[in-house]
């Protein structure tokens, strides 16, 4: 029904019923039409929202009700029992849609999703993740709740729809209500049989990074994503180019590191699908956090483009971009925003030429299948296979100017410090 824009708390719904075998739908239509009926918070507040409920698995007609409330032009006054701290999220509308205490105060989150995976956690430590707030001006939806859940399904299906998306990352994902997570895939999945899902956890330890990515350990999946970020490759590939002389040849650091890590590959139904990085939006770009030292960058780079798993390149790596010092200098424009437009291959250099050779050699070589040695004195060595072809990488794990042989072969190849060399095999 059309509601005047005056009015305190209608209700404007409108209808719509689609076949899912042919699920291209959008909502644009319907929201211009709910536009020009009803005084809207322009900011995406809580009080506009979609409900509907779950389509069934076996459905062919599914009606969807789309709901938008319409705001008071009266002041909002807060509830009884509700702290001031809730008014600027609430505002006129289900104030459930948020976690808030008991008391109406914010309860933040203590980060530590691995207490979702931990037999031995406490309820409370369980509790204080999954309804803790991430920041002050982040609220955490509570995404059991229809409406909510509702107004996130249905936004990622026309973000896909509008955008032709082939692939979601979700961030902060083990924030999000396992549940909730599992039907939102599970349906993605059925209208899009070749969406790729991946979310990112950061995570300390393969057994709670795996937890959230198709494994072998767990009963069910935890939420039907495909995979997750591999924060424990990158933290194992930075100990490694950041060992301290001692460390360099240890048992368990040094090149130990990278190669414990792999080894926890077990826990995966996939390591394969594992997004791989080596710097992103959130942790200082890798030259600078290397003191601008491109030998390793460049190192690094060759492993990460021999790795298992999908490689990721943060914009600007590729150009020598720096920035650590904080999010700003993390996230600088690349550069061609302002005034004239720069000569790539001029500003890039030999980094963007060897990021293109790496990546035109990794898709040559195709599907691949890698194994590694056992670390020796310093040197981390990854065989890599596919239909191409074998190829062996070699990387001087060590501040020292080295010698390789190669036992098999009887060869010998001059390393310099922390060089990476990929050696293909006839």
């Amino acid at each position: 029904r059309i509601v005047p824009e005056d009015s305190i708390c209608s209700v404007s719904s409108v209808y719509v019923a689609f076949d899912s075998r042919y699920p291209l739908f959008k909502f644009s239509v319907d929201f211009q039409v709910l536009q020009g009926v009803t005084a809207i918070n322009r900011k995406l507040s809580l009080t506009n929202s979609i409900s509907c409920p779950y389509p069934d698995e076996s459905s062919e007609i599914v009606t969807v009700e789309i709901h938008r409330t319409v705001c008071s032009r009266k002041p909002w006054r807060r509830p009884s029992g509700r702290s001031e701290q809730q008014q600027h999220v609430t505002n006129s509308a289900d104030s459930s849609m948020v976690h808030f205490n008991p008391d109406g105060t914010i309860p933040y989150s203590n980060f530590r999703f691995s207490a979702l995976a931990d037999p031995h956690a406490m309820a409370q430590d369980k509790q204080a993740f999954e309804h803790g707030w991430f920041a002050g001006a982040m609220p955490d939806l509570d995404q059991t709740h229809p409406l909510t859940a509702s107004y996130l399904n249905y936004s990622t299906l026309w973000y896909i729809e509008m955008f032709d998306v082939d692939a979601l990352r979700c961030d902060t994902y083990a924030f999000s209500d396992p549940l909730f997570l599992r039907r939102m895939n599970q349906r993605l999945k059925r209208i899009y049989p070749n969406i790729f899902i991946f979310g990112e956890t950061w995570s300390y330890n393969e057994a709670s990074q795996a937890y959230f990515a198709p494994n072998k350990m767990y009963e069910g999946h935890f939420s039907f994503a495909d995979a997750v970020t591999d924060f424990t490759l990158w933290r194992a590939i930075h100990k490694m180019y950041n060992a301290e002389k001692h460390e360099q040849f240890g048992w368990n650091t040094g090149a130990g590191e990278l190669y414990y890590r792999l080894v926890s590959d077990y826990l995966y139904e996939k390591p394969e699908d594992l997004i791989i990085f080596l710097d992103n939006h959130d942790d200082g770009r890798f030259l600078g956090q290397f003191s601008q030292d491109t030998t390793k960058l460049k190192s690094a780079l060759t492993l990460l483009y021999a790795m298992r798993g999908i490689p990721v390149l943060y914009y600007g790596t590729e150009l020598g971009l720096s920035g650590h010092q904080d999010h700003g200098a993390i996230r600088e424009d690349m550069p061609g925003f302002e005034g004239e437009f720069p000569d790539f291959d001029k500003l890039g250099g030999n980094l963007l030429d060897l990021c293109q050779e790496l990546g035109a050699s990794r898709k040559l070589r195709g599907k691949t299948k890698v194994r590694q040695e056992v670390p020796k004195d310093g040197w981390y060595v990854l065989w890599i296979t596919s239909e191409q072809g074998t190829w062996r990488l070699v990387i001087n794990a060590s501040d020292e100017q080295r010698t390789y042989t190669n036992e098999f072969e009887q060869e010998e190849n001059e390393f310099a410090p922390w060089e990476a060399q990929m050696i293909e095999l006839l």
